[in-house]
């Protein structure tokens, strides 16, 4: 075989699709006439192909090929909206498969290289990250003691009929990787209530489709999870719960979560999609402001008309009239007071590509953008606030007058 491979993602774990997914390969075969390497991409769920004729570096005998632009065309962001319990984030972590092979010769003939398929995930690591990328960072592996997460972890304040969410990236072909959950609820003094468990979800096949999954550890969520998801105490969240923990059954490491009680103005809960392609969470609590903004499209009309051979004026008719009237609405929101971790934290929020806003169970999640370009950190006693604008990512139109 002429061409060597030199440089490839691991086969073994996963790789960022949105950052680059480098290959380099060499030939030695380039000196013949009209040489290029050959490379195939296939996505292997889709068995969508494409190929590219590419020369090699000038004065080398190398291939810099970088396959990220093409693993992404299919990715997709899963976001859990409504379901309760372990979520399998279909279709936001794929196989690639790359071959490099070289046609060449007076009559251009190919010759296939060998394929490597790796896996990829629907992150986007900042530049500065992704230049020390390490994939044990992101992938939770039990039998190593390996426990990340996609989401932040911590101490986390949660609300009535709101969701929070947690993300685990499992290895490939490992079918014990990921873990199955504890929640410890505990009254108002400190107090255990109960102590439930929420089996480890079904990855027993090994395949990558059971590796990417989620689950709502929210209020909304532990109250709405069905019995039959849960052993132990049930319901999980009962009018006596004023926190809990939730921490994987042979992990010492605790996300506490505590119940605010309703706060004076509506919480709006955000989910916005982080560079690791999970969804965190930013609940803000303080007094918003709601704005609709109305643009109108107009025409004039001919108030005269003729009757019976005299034009006559009628003072009835719009002289202006409204051809359509588009509302857009838009929210400011101010976070609640934030640590100086949690303000660090919520700096994806600005960069985000996804995000949605939560207004409780009955309610579908509702796609928003932030409008401002920067955000206003707002200190009062070391105390910090986030403070932004957002819009929907739709207009309400109304009929023709």
């Amino acid at each position: 075989m002429a061409v060597a491979l030199l440089q490839t993602p691991s086969t073994t774990k996963a790789t960022p699709a949105y950052n680059e997914n480098w290959f380099i390969a060499s030939s030695t075969q380039t000196a013949q006439p009209n040489f290029k390497f050959t490379v195939k991409i296939t996505d292997v769920a889709t068995s969508t192909q494409w190929t590219e004729q590419i020369e090699p570096v000038y004065g080398t005998n190398k291939i810099y090929f970088d396959a990220g632009a093409y693993a992404e065309k299919y990715m997709v962001n899963f976001f859990d909206d409504n379901s309760y319990g372990w979520q399998k984030c279909v279709d936001a972590y794929r196989k690639i498969t790359v071959n490099i092979g070289e046609t060449y010769g007076s009559t251009p003939t190919y010759a296939s290289g060998t394929n490597l398929t790796y896996n990829v995930w629907n992150a986007g690591l900042d530049t500065q990250t992704f230049a020390y990328y390490n994939a044990d960072d992101y992938l939770y592996n039990q039998t190593t003691s390996n426990y990340k997460y996609l989401t932040a972890i911590g101490d986390l304040n949660v609300y009535e009929d709101r969701s929070n969410y947690v993300y685990f990236l499992g290895t490939v072909g490992n079918t014990t990787d990921l873990p199955q959950l504890r929640i410890r609820t505990f009254d108002v003094d400190g107090n255990i209530i109960g102590n439930s468990t929420i089996a480890r979800p079904s990855a027993t096949t090994g395949l990558i489709a059971d590796q990417y999954q989620c689950i709502d550890i929210g209020v909304k969520g532990l109250t709405n999870i069905s019995s039959g998801l849960v052993t132990g105490a049930y319901p999980i969240i009962t009018s006596s719960v004023a926190s809990y923990t939730v921490r994987e059954f042979v992990n010492t490491g605790l996300i506490r979560c505590f119940i605010k009680c309703n706060p004076r103005y509506t919480v709006y809960t955000l989910h916005y999609l982080n560079q690791k392609g999970g969804y965190d969470t930013l609940h803000c609590t303080k007094v918003s402001e709601k704005t609709s903004t109305k643009s109108a499209t107009t025409f004039k009309q001919n108030p005269w008309y003729e009757v019976s051979n005299v034009m006559t004026y009628n003072p009835s008719m719009m002289l202006e009239k409204t051809q359509g009237i588009t509302i857009t609405d838009s929210l400011k929101l101010n976070s609640d007071w934030l640590t100086q971790e949690e303000f660090d934290r919520h700096r994806d929020l600005f960069a985000s590509t996804d995000i949605r806003l939560d207004l409780g169970s009955s309610t579908p999640n509702i796609a928003v953008k932030i409008t401002n370009g920067n955000y206003i950190q707002k200190n009062n006693d070391r105390l910090r606030m986030l403070s932004f604008d957002l819009s929907y990512t739709f207009n309400n139109h109304r009929q023709r007058g």
